[in-house]
C-alpha cells in the first residue's frame, strides 16, 4: 500500500476550532497534505470558513451569518468556546481571500473547498460560485471544489477550470449515468454508503474516491487496500502517523 493520502477535516480540527485560518495551517504544517474546509458567504456575499450558517457553535453567540455583513462579523471569535473554552479567543473569522493569499505565499498539498448547500439555496449558485472563483483566484490550481449540490458543480464545469468533487448522498445516486459521465476529478462518499467488500475501483472507475468520517486506523486501511484514494478524519494527524507505521 502506497503512503495513504489523509485529508484533514475542516483542518486540523483535533487541535484547532473548525474552519479557522489556525486549523488550517496547523494541518498543512503537520505535514498534511490535503485539507478540507466548508464556505458560507455573509449577507454581502463574502466567501467565508464556516460549517454552519449559524454562529452558535462556533462563537458562543447565534445568529444567521448570511444576514449580517462581513463588516460586523470580523470581530467575532471564531473559539468553538465548546470544545475549547477561552483557549482560542484571538482566532477570528477568515474569510476565503485571506486563507488563499496566505497559501500562495507558502508551499501547501490540496485545498478541498466545500461549498455549502445553505449559502446556495439563500444566494443562488451562480452569485456564490463567482464569489467563490474570484477568491481562491492566487490558488485556483491547488483547489478542488466540492459539494452536495451537483447542479453547482456543473456550473463550475461550464465556467470554471477547477478540478470538482461531489459529495454523494447514496449509492444509487452515484448509478445514474448522467453523474458518472461528467468524469469527477474526486468523488466524496460517506463509509456508511458503500459496500462492505469488493474493489471499490469497480463501484468509482477513473475517479478518486476519498471516504469519510474515519477515525480508525483498521478501517482507513481495509479502505485503501480496496481502492480509495483518501480518507477524511478530523484526526488526520494522528491517522497519518498511524497508517504510516504499515507502509
Amino acid at each position: 500500500m502506497k503512503v495513504p493520502a489523509v485529508v484533514a477535516h475542516r483542518g486540523l480540527a483535533r487541535l484547532y476550532p473548525e474552519n479557522t485560518m489556525a486549523s488550517v495551517l496547523g494541518a498543512y504544517d503537520a505535514g498534511l497534505g490535503y485539507v478540507e474546509i466548508d464556505i458560507q458567504l455573509t449577507q454581502d456575499g463574502v466567501p467565508v470558513l464556516q460549517h454552519d450558517s449559524d454562529l452558535k457553535r462556533m462563537t458562543g453567540r447565534g445568529g444567521d451569518l448570511r444576514r449580517k455583513p462581513y463588516a460586523k462579523l470580523k470581530a467575532l471569535h471564531m473559539s468553538e468556546p465548546g470544545r475549547f473554552g477561552r483557549r482560542f479567543r484571538s482566532e477570528g473569522l477568515a474569510t476565503l481571500a485571506e486563507l488563499a493569499q496566505v497559501l500562495s505565499l507558502r508551499s501547501f498539498g490540496t485545498l478541498f473547498v466545500e461549498l455549502k448547500e445553505e449559502s446556495l439555496k439563500h444566494f443562488g449558485r451562480a452569485l456564490m460560485l463567482e464569489a467563490v472563483a474570484e477568491a481562491l483566484g492566487p490558488i485556483h490550481r491547488r483547489c478542488v471544489l466540492i459539494s452536495f449540490d451537483v447542479a453547482v458543480l456543473r456550473l463550475a464545469r461550464e465556467t470554471t477550470r477547477f478540478s470538482l468533487a461531489p459529495v454523494l448522498r447514496s449509492l444509487g445516486q452515484w448509478r445514474g449515468a448522467e453523474l458518472r459521465s461528467l468524469r469527477w476529478d474526486w468523488v466524496f462518499c460517506d463509509r456508511r454508503l458503500l459496500p462492505k467488500n469488493g474493489p471499490l475501483k469497480t463501484f468509482f472507475g477513473p475517479s478518486r474516491l476519498c471516504v469519510y468520517e474515519v477515525p480508525e486506523v483498521a478501517v482507513a486501511r481495509g479502505l485503501l487496500s480496496r481502492g480509495a484514494s483518501a480518507v477524511e478524519t478530523f484526526r488526520a494527524d494522528c491517522l497519518a502517523e498511524e497508517l504510516a507505521l504499515f507502509v
